[in-house]
């Protein structure tokens, strides 16, 4: 009876080693294949829609000048608008943006108005101190941007909706979203993770110093 009480215990062990040195590695491998699969899915989705050309210039109601020197090795994301409701949305969505990347010494954003008439950016501006996320070094706002400028710089056709626009470090634009589509900001959201080079804390830092 002793002998038949140990021959179990040993089967029980075995089972359970086998438990630990097969099946939870294979199901280890498996979340980690099937991660590795949705990265690359995801990666897939970035294409090459074009660069931003030397004659790129924008400045924003603070007096600052972005080019497309000023692009490279910055990961960018352009926000177009062209009445005050789209304004509103785009507004919004930037500083959902900002608070999760805002941090970033390689992340900018810019906000293009494409209506007919000057934008002073006070909305943006209220709205963005207000939830302490606006840096004048990291947000740019155009009071007045040409539509033909957009076209050719940011490949915008569709004048209709509030656009979101993410270029990576390279000054390459990769995708365009659409700022009404719930979906279509949560692949932004992922997209700019997956494009923004790493960087470590004190690096970070480093660059959030020279900035100043």
């Amino acid at each position: 009876m002793i002998n038949a009480k140990s021959s179990i215990a040993k089967v029980v062990q075995i089972v359970l080693l086998g438990l630990v040195l097969v099946a939870m590695p294979a199901g280890s491998w498996y979340y980690l294949d099937k991660g590795l699969q949705y990265r690359k899915k995801s990666l897939a989705e970035l294409k090459d829609l074009g660069t931003f050309s030397n004659d790129y210039r924008i400045e924003s109601d603070s007096g600052r000048v972005l080019t497309r020197d000023s692009l490279r090795k910055k990961v960018t994301l352009h926000f177009t608008y062209a009445d005050a409701p789209a304004r509103e949305r785009a507004l919004a969505v930037m500083a959902q943006m900002l608070s999760q990347f805002g941090e970033r010494p390689d992340v900018l954003f810019v906000g293009y108005n494409l209506s007919a008439t000057p934008d002073t950016g006070a909305t943006w501006l209220t709205n963005l101190l207000n939830r302490k996320l606006y840096d004048p070094k990291k947000v740019y706002l155009s009071p007045l941007s040409d539509r033909s400028t957009a076209t050719a710089q940011l490949k915008i056709t569709d004048f209709s909706q509030p656009m979101v626009v993410i270029a990576d470090t390279a000054a390459h634009i990769r995708h365009q979203y659409a700022i009404s589509n719930n979906q279509e900001i949560g692949k932004l959201i992922e997209h700019t993770a997956l494009i923004i080079p790493m960087i470590n804390k004190e690096e970070a830092k480093i660059e959030r110093e020279k900035e100043k």
